[in-house]
Formats: C-alpha cells, sequence, structure tokens
C-alpha cells in the first residue's frame, strides 16, 4: 500500500503540473470567448487545488507540527469539497457548450438539480467537517474514515447519472465525439465512485475527475485553436473577397472615369461641332445681309437693284431668325423647359395656315401640295405651336428637297377607337417626290446639326435641327414618327400623335389682342434700351402708327422719368440687359411707386433673352408681357393692342 502512495502522489503531481500548464496556455489564449475562458480558468484552478490539496493530505500526514496539523486539516477539507467546486464549474461549462453548439437558450432543469445538489454537497463537507462525521484525524495526525464514510457517495451517486443524462438528452444535436466528451467526466467518477469505498489509501474519485478534465482542456482548446484557424481562414478569405470587390469596383470607376472622359471628349467634339454648324449657319444669311446691304449702298439710285438687294436681305433675315429660333427651341427642349399650352386647335385651320406659310415657295417653284382632311372631330385639345411646328419642319423638308414641278401630299386621318383617356390616333402622312435620303443618314436624321451630305442639296439652308425638334415634340405628345425614303424616288413621313378631342362647349376661341390699324394712334410709349438703333428701329416701327415715343438709355432713367411724369405713359416697353439698372429692377421700382395709387402701367419686356425662363422672370417681375427680339411687327403691335385698347 505504500508503494501505491508513493505512486499516487507522483501521479497527484503530474496532473496538477498538467492543470497548471493548461492554465497558462489558456490564460493566453485569444481564440475564446471572454465567457468560456472564465469557467475553463475556473476550472483548471479547481483542478490543480484538488490535486494539491490531495497531495498535500499524503505529504503532511504523521507530521505532528503545528504547520502539519493545520496543513492535514486543511487539505483533507479541501479534498472532499473541490470536487463539488469543480463540478459546479463543469456544469456552468457544459450549459455554456451546448449554448453555442446547440443554440441552447433556456438553463435545462436537470443541471439546475445538479447545481443544487453540488451545493447541498459543499454544505454536507463543511458540516462533516464541525462533526467528524466523515473523517477524522488522531493524535499522531493521521487520517481515519469514520463509520459513515459512505454518506459522503450518496451526493454523487445522483450527481454524476443526472449529469449524464442531461449532457445526453439536451446535447442531441452535438456530434458523437463532442457528447462523449462531454461524458467522460460523468463515466469515469461514477465509475470511480463504485470502487472507492473498498480502496482505502486510493484518491480514485478525485483522480477520476480531474483526468478528463484535461483532457476536455486538450481537446477543446485543440478545437478552438481549429476554430480560430478556420476563423483566420475565413477572414483572409473575407480580405481576399472585399480586396478583389475593391479591385472591381476600382476596375469599374476607371471604366467610368473613361467612359466620362469619352463622353467629356464626345461633349467637346460636339460642341466643337456645333460652333462650326451654327457658325456656318448664321454667317450663310449674314453674308446675304451684309453683301446686298452694300451693293443697296453703292447702287443707292437703282431703285430696281436697291429693291432686289432688301427684297433678298429680308429673305437671309428670316432664315437668320429661324436659325436662332430653331437653337432656342433645341435648348428648351433639352433642358425641359419648352412651355406646353393646352388649348382648342383646329386641324384645318392650322393646316389651312401651313399652306398659305409655303404659298409663295409653293409657286415659286411650280410645286403641287395636295391636302386630304379625314377628320370626324376637326378641334383637339393640344398646342398650337406643336401642331404648326411639327408640320412646318417636315414640309419645310419636302418643299426644299422636292425639285420644280413635283408634287407633295398631306393627309390627316382620324382614327376610329378611343384610348382609354379618351383620345384618339390622328396620323399626319407628308408624301413627296423629291431627291429622297440614303439609309444611313435616315439613321440620324434625328440627330442635331445632321444634314444629308448631296451635291444636288448643297445649296440648299437649314439648320439641321428641324427633324431634331420634330422628334422631341411628337414624343412629348406621347406620339410616334416614322420616316422611309429612297434616293432619288422620294420620301414618306408618318406621325401619329394621340389627341383629345375638344369639348363642344368651348366653341371656337376668340384672338386676344387683334391690331386695328389706326387704334394706337396718339398713345405715349416709354421706349427702355441702351442701345441706340435698337431705340432707332423700334421707334421707326412704332411712329408708323403715330404712336408718340420717349427713350431712356437705362432702367434708372426710366424710373426717374416714370417718378417725375406718373400718368404721361399709356405703356412701356422695356429691355432687360442693360447698364446702371437693368429691366427687371426697373420693373420692380416702378410697380412699387404705384403701391400709393390706383392706376397700374402696363410693361412689356422687349428684349434678346427668349428662353421660357427669361418670360417667367420678367413676369415674376412686375411685367405684364414678354416679345422677344428681332422684333415681329404683328406679334407687337398685337400685345400693345391687347392692354391699350
Amino acid at each position: 500500500m505504500e508503494g501505491i502512495t508513493e505512486l499516487q502522489f507522483y501521479f497527484m503531481s503530474m496532473l496538477s503540473s498538467i492543470c497548471l500548464v493548461l492554465l497558462i496556455f489558456t490564460a493566453m489564449s485569444r481564440s475564446l470567448r471572454r465567457s468560456r475562458r472564465a469557467l475553463l480558468l475556473c476550472m483548471e484552478i479547481a483542478s490543480v487545488a484538488l490535486m494539491f490539496f490531495e497531495r498535500g493530505g499524503y505529504y503532511f500526514e504523521g507530521d505532528t507540527s503545528r504547520l502539519g496539523i493545520v496543513m492535514l486539516q486543511i487539505s483533507d477539507f479541501m479534498s472532499y469539497v473541490m470536487p463539488y467546486v469543480l463540478t459546479l464549474f463543469y456544469v456552468a461549462f457544459v450549459y455554456d457548450y451546448m449554448k453555442e453548439e446547440e443554440g441552447l437558450t433556456v438553463f435545462p432543469k436537470t443541471l439546475a438539480i445538479i447545481q443544487t445538489l453540488n451545493v447541498v454537497g459543499i454544505v454536507s463537507v463543511i458540516l462533516a467537517e464541525c462533526f467528524h462525521l466523515f473523517y477524522y484525524i488522531d493524535s499522531s495526525n493521521h487520517y481515519h474514515r469514520t463509520d459513515y464514510y459512505t454518506l459522503s457517495y450518496i451526493i454523487p451517486v445522483f450527481i454524476f447519472p443526472l449529469l449524464f443524462y442531461s449532457v445526453f438528452h439536451n446535447g442531441k444535436k452535438l456530434r458523437t465525439r463532442q457528447k462523449l466528451l462531454l461524458l467522460l467526466y460523468c463515466i469515469i467518477p461514477l465509475f470511480a465512485v463504485s470502487l472507492q469505498p473498498f480502496l482505502y489509501g486510493l484518491s480514485l474519485i478525485n483522480i477520476s475527475m480531474v483526468l478528463p478534465i484535461i483532457l476536455i482542456f486538450v481537446v477543446h482548446l485543440g478545437q478552438m485553436d481549429r476554430k480560430a484557424r478556420d476563423a483566420k481562414d475565413l477572414e483572409i478569405r473575407t480580405l481576399s473577397e472585399q480586396q478583389n470587390k475593391t479591385q472591381k469596383k476600382l476596375n469599374q470607376s476607371y471604366e467610368d472615369l473613361m467612359r466620362a472622359l469619352e463622353d467629356a471628349n464626345a461633349a467637346n467634339v460636339a460642341k466643337t461641332r456645333f460652333l462650326s454648324n451654327i457658325s456656318h449657319d448664321i454667317r450663310t444669311p449674314l453674308n446675304a445681309i451684309v453683301g446686298y446691304t452694300e451693293i443697296a449702298l453703292r447702287h443707292e439710285k437703282d431703285a430696281a437693284r436697291v429693291n432686289d438687294c432688301l427684297a433678298k436681305i429680308n429673305v437671309a433675315s428670316e432664315q437668320l431668325t429661324n436659325l436662332i429660333s430653331d437653337v432656342l427651341d433645341m435648348t428648351a427642349i433639352e433642358e425641359g423647359t419648352f412651355e406646353f399650352k393646352e388649348d382648342t386647335v383646329s386641324l384645318q385651320a392650322a393646316v389651312n395656315n401651313i399652306v398659305s406659310m409655303f404659298s409663295t415657295t409653293l409657286e415659286k417653284k411650280n410645286l403641287e401640295l395636295a391636302v386630304n382632311l379625314e377628320a370626324e372631330h376637326d378641334k383637339v385639345t393640344c398646342d398650337p405651336n406643336f401642331i404648326n411646328r411639327i408640320l412646318m419642319n417636315v414640309i419645310s423638308n419636302s418643299v426644299k428637297f422636292t425639285g420644280e414641278n413635283g408634287t407633295i401630299s398631306l393627309s390627316v386621318e382620324e382614327g376610329k377607337e378611343f384610348t382609354k383617356d379618351g383620345k384618339r390616333n390622328y396620323r399626319f402622312t407628308i408624301t413627296d417626290n423629291g431627291i429622297g435620303m440614303t439609309e444611313d443618314f435616315l439613321e440620324r436624321i434625328y440627330e442635331p446639326f445632321e444634314k444629308a451630305q448631296s451635291a444636288t442639296i448643297s445649296q440648299q439652308q437649314g439648320s439641321g435641327l428641324g427633324m431634331a425638334i420634330v422628334k422631341n415634340l411628337v414624343d412629348h405628345l406621347k406620339g410616334t414618327i416614322s420616316i422611309t425614303s429612297r434616293l432619288g424616288v422620294g420620301t414618306t413621313t408618318v406621325i401619329d400623335i394621340p389627341l383629345k378631342k375638344a369639348a363642344e362647349e368651348r366653341g371656337e376661341m376668340k384672338e386676344i389682342g387683334e391690331f386695328i390699324p389706326g387704334s394706337l394712334e396718339g398713345r405715349t410709349i416709354l421706349l427702355v434700351d441702351d442701345m441706340p438703333i435698337n431705340r432707332e428701329i423700334a421707334c421707326m416701327i412704332l411712329t408708323e402708327q403715330k404712336i408718340k415715343i420717349e427713350q431712356a438709355e437705362n432702367g434708372l432713367e426710366a424710373v426717374e422719368r416714370y417718378k417725375k411724369y406718373p400718368d404721361r405713359y399709356d405703356a412701356i416697353l422695356m429691355d432687360i440687359q442693360m447698364p446702371v439698372m437693368n429691366g427687371l429692377e426697373a420693373t420692380a421700382s416702378i410697380r412699387s411707386l404705384e403701391e400709393s395709387g390706383e392706376r397700374r402701367v402696363p410693361i412689356i419686356a422687349m428684349t434678346a433673352d427668349a428662353f421660357a425662363e427669361d418670360r417667367l422672370k420678367a413676369i415674376y417681375a412686375g411685367m405684364d408681357d414678354h416679345i422677344a427680339k428681332p422684333i415681329d411687327h404683328a406679334k407687337l403691335f398685337g400685345t400693345l393692342s391687347k392692354y391699350l385698347q
């Protein structure tokens, strides 16, 4: 027995050393959660303490010194109480383990019973120590079991089977290896409990509890290291994927930047092309205006020559005005500021207006324009400018590119079926037997400034914006346009537009501001413009109707004149961009002067600021209407009549 005791002594020393080493490894591990590390450290400390005090019991037995007596009492007490403490921490570890592996959210009842038994066991050991129930120490400082020693096995006999059941029952999702590893702490000590009463002098129970703990520690730390490596690999893969994604984003950004650069270069090319085209198209009529003006000045005594030059100057001026209008319209369409005014439109009147506009040209080229209107409902709701502009631009191309004695036809057909929103499809078909177009040009016909390059048409005037404007207007009306053409044969343009029939009760709209010659005679108008030539032209136009004109060179002068003579002026024609004080500021000042009086003088903007937003700015500033330069005589007198009659 003495040999067994000595062997047991060294075995316990080895176990305590192993537990101490594991304790250090656990404390240094970075792959463990904080709660898991705390539980493992507590179990390892309990294991080290159990082996230390178990070994101390053998070491100090028979030592009758004061230290030997105290240490033997402490060692024997700790040998009985530490197994319960170790089991207490082990049960907490089992719950934490199954919570992580199986997702347990509630502490199992069986584990709660085991924890209660552990507490009861600790209390029983304390009571047994006080009453020497399980063991006693004689005068020679030797350990002896009492007759009630077997009572110390009652609680462990319940604890280990319950722990076995709890692990087996609650660990159903655990892998077999994991479950067996946890059950070792139940199986080995339970076997040791059954043998311990017959092996006096051999601490089989305590050793059997520490051995599985060591094994669990080693395997668990290995698993944690493997998980840490897996996590590290996952982190590396994740970083690699993120790097790949980042690289893809960088590549995408690079591609986007390259596309943006290409778009910028294309925009640069388009801008250069635009400036080149617009310069050419402006210079052509401008060259005619300058050239024929010089010719007229040199032959001022030749009335026939002067009249011929003036007629050609008038044609070139119309071309220049149309070009500027096209550019302004295209800009407004692209910016989304093109105004849409819903009104009643007579298709018959619109067609008659178009025929009237081209009558002179048709007569000169001996062209036939056949019109066929098959519309049950002639009056529709739309913006009249849209319909006029679409038909005018398409027919203008037919007139330009159809040779003498050619034929052009315009037909308007009304669809038989109403759409859901009460609209019918109106089909406008324009056909000519002109020079036609190539398939290649048809693909680019709606692009701004596109013109067919042909020796036959090289002398034809145009901005190349007409069909781009038509396409945008048709799209705005939610319609469609298709063009078929054969070179040398002719062209057919089909436009489908959904239009709503105008309400019958609206009747025919009376035109506002109809000018009656002589109706403005004797009126006094204040003309405000910083350019002398603009004032001179306006004065010549207005004085033809015997209108009295007073002039101001800037907005401040206009305000001073109005302040001095508030009742003198029947209307004010106001430029916008002027030095000292612009037209908007001058209008605001005049309106503030009128606040105390009842009279409100009509102020009409007459300016080269021709965009829709310029018109809105003028209205917001207090102006009553807007006329864009160059001055349209009919529009000027019609607008004045609207406010002065």
